[in-house]
């Protein structure tokens, strides 16, 4: 993404692990399930909901609701555990409008992140389009790193699986159990473009991308200034699934170096 994305902007760790001694922190025993449609309500053990933004996320027959009522909302929220390797599944559908962006990211403490984001309209291409990107300690260099990948029907009218598959030593992006991008460990590096190697939470919401307060090229990156009279904007979640490689009750860091040989 041209910025981090919302989940980086609206969930800042309490404590970031390459910067403080921090306390440890929870994670999955098991793998993790949810079934949103038919108004099932969002559990407050397993999900935290951005400050303020309580009223905007909400059941509907539909899945878990993120609506946007003005370009100020950013309803988010992520889970209250953490896992380091293995596959997480949401089946979704993206929120319509130009320059409304929806999101499905792992982010860990140190700022490692893994984005699936989405455009309402797909960033202002002619083709249904996605965006996958990865970023290491939260260093973003020179923006170089994200792919904009299509898809086969529009994200914004119809529910879609997108899967994240996160190895030690490779990431997967897949589309209705389509693959459709791969990145090798190998072909990171250890400086602009570390790979994503910490416990993260997976992180779900929407914000306006081209509101008119954002800066100049976040709303051309999001595909263009947003129309204010046209809220509100919803997208929606029907399920998330987590599988763990490995069940780990806690993490916690031995230094402040942000590699996975500091994760115990």
């Amino acid at each position: 993404a041209f910025v981090l994305s919302a989940a980086a902007a609206v969930s800042a760790a309490d404590c970031n692990p390459t910067k403080a001694s921090c306390p440890a922190i929870a994670g999955f025993t098991g793998p993790y399930s949810v079934d949103f449609s038919n108004n099932k309500a969002l559990s407050s053990s397993d999900w935290i909901v951005a400050a303020y933004e309580d009223p905007f996320v909400k059941p509907s027959a539909q899945g878990l609701q993120f609506q946007l009522t003005n370009y100020t909302d950013a309803p988010n929220i992520w889970t209250s555990k953490y896992f380091l390797y293995g596959t997480v599944s949401v089946v979704m559908k993206s929120a319509p409008g130009k320059g409304v962006i929806s999101s499905a990211v792992l982010m860990s403490d140190t700022l490692d992140e893994i984005d699936w984001e989405f455009s309402g309209n797909n960033f202002g291409k002619n083709v249904p389009t996605v965006q996958t990107n990865y970023y290491g300690k939260g260093i973003v260099g020179s923006y170089d790193r994200g792919t904009l990948p299509t898809v086969n029907g529009e994200m914004t009218t119809a529910f879609k699986n997108y899967t994240l598959v996160w190895k030690a030593d490779s990431l997967t992006w897949m589309i209705d159990n389509k693959v459709v991008r791969t990145l090798k460990r190998s072909d990171t590096g250890d400086r602009e473009h570390q790979y994503p190697q910490t416990p993260a939470r997976f992180h779900l919401g929407a914000w306006d991308g081209g509101s008119p307060t954002s800066p100049d090229g976040t709303a051309t990156w999001a595909g263009g200034r947003t129309d204010i009279h046209g809220f509100p904007y919803s997208s929606y979640v029907r399920s998330v699934s987590i599988i763990p490689d490995k069940h780990c009750a806690q993490y916690s860091y031995s230094d402040k170096s942000g590699s996975e040989g500091s994760v115990k």
